[in-house]
């Protein structure tokens, strides 16, 4: 398989890391090859975006995988990296916690083999500019950071329709069905 291009997103993430030099932004978790490291973006209404190094499992095998989730995403490890040090430097491993906090409407989760961190997204204050409040601000950028990295990779994972859910397939016949459409 030949080299893979990236979208504008991930190549700007990954130029101004690269530009910034090696040691400009902190490590805090390193990916090694052929174990795995993981990123997961979790919100109140269940969904996951994850990705996941290549070196610890192929393209191929993850996303041949009927039981695996169909978010679940394979990176480049050097691309993971460049994500877990854009994490750091804006606090996921100052501000993250062993569990995730009750309630929270959104954690931005880091798993290695020997540890798990949960970042969840501060609470807001009303009361308070956002200024006052640079928690959020580095929640949301960390946040953005990640849904970059994760929308900028393709995957193609098999299965069909019968592959989800019944209250999914439910959803989709519904979609699918000349009662919800407009184009009679």
């Amino acid at each position: 398989m030949g080299p893979r291009a990236r979208s504008a997103p991930t190549s700007l993430l990954l130029l101004l890391a690269g530009c910034a030099g090696p040691s400009a932004l902190p490590r805090a978790v390193t990916v090694e090859a052929g174990r795995r490291t993981s990123i997961a973006l979790l919100d109140s209404s269940g969904r996951v975006f994850a990705m996941q190094n290549l070196s610890s499992g192929s393209r191929k095998v993850v996303y041949s995988d009927q039981g695996a989730a169909a978010q679940q995403k394979v990176i480049r490890d050097s691309d993971l990296q460049t994500l877990l040090d854009a994490l750091a430097e804006r606090g996921m491993f100052q501000n993250a916690s062993p569990t995730a906090a009750p309630g929270a409407r959104s954690s931005i989760v880091v798993e290695t083999p020997e540890r798990s961190w949960h970042w969840s997204r501060p609470s807001v204050d009303p009361t308070r500019s956002p200024e006052e409040q640079p928690m959020v601000r580095q929640y949301d950028e960390a946040r953005a950071y990640v849904l970059y990295v994760y929308n900028s990779e393709m995957s193609f994972h098999a299965g069909s329709v019968d592959s989800f859910s019944p209250e999914t397939r439910k959803k989709i016949d519904e979609a699918r069905s000349p009662a919800k459409r407009n184009d009679r």
